[in-house]
């Protein structure tokens, strides 16, 4: 949630007002239940700005998905200005789409991805996207795991770890 707000806040800072979403709707099988949709919906209410449904794309995590519904859209002549794209992998399929019709990244339409996966910098434009600290997830799973196999017995924790925007060409 705050990771969607984070980077839907950087594109409203650049100036873009219609902003579209792409991710997956995982195991519920509704986008808009999604922690990173509902941080993409909020910052857009907070800032006055609408959400278009044309532009929400549930890409189901596969980017053959993603890159054929950026496509349709662009067949469609109906692009948002920008795309937060809550995965670095759908947004270098989105890239994809967008390259192969002709629309320039980011004077047409700028995108920002989410993990900073390290080929992301190597996309075509390199990618802005939000640094997720996977190792450090990994590393605080690991501590509560153990503290609770020798015995542990607290409340579940809440952890929040650091995340940072790391700006590319693409936005």
């Amino acid at each position: 949630y705050n990771v969607a707000n984070m980077a839907v806040n950087h594109l409203i800072e650049k100036g873009y007002r219609n902003i579209g979403y792409i991710g997956g709707s995982g195991l519920t099988g509704n986008i808009k239940e999604s922690l990173r949709y509902r941080g993409y919906f909020s910052c857009l209410h907070a800032a006055g700005l609408p959400e278009n449904p044309d532009w929400v794309i549930d890409c189901a995590w596969d980017e053959k998905v993603c890159y054929n519904e950026v496509s349709r859209l662009c067949r469609e002549k109906n692009l948002p200005s920008a795309f937060f794209v809550a995965s670095d992998l759908m947004a270098m399929a989105a890239l994809s789409g967008l390259y192969n019709y002709g629309i320039s990244v980011p004077s047409e339409v700028a995108v920002i991805g989410m993990s900073n996966i390290e080929v992301s910098q190597y996309s075509n434009p390199p990618l802005t996207t939000i640094e997720v600290p996977t190792r450090e997830i990994g590393m605080v799973a690991v501590d509560l795991l153990i503290a609770r196999l020798d015995g542990y017995r607290l409340l579940p924790k809440k952890v929040v770890l650091p995340t940072r925007l790391i700006i590319r060409s693409s936005t």
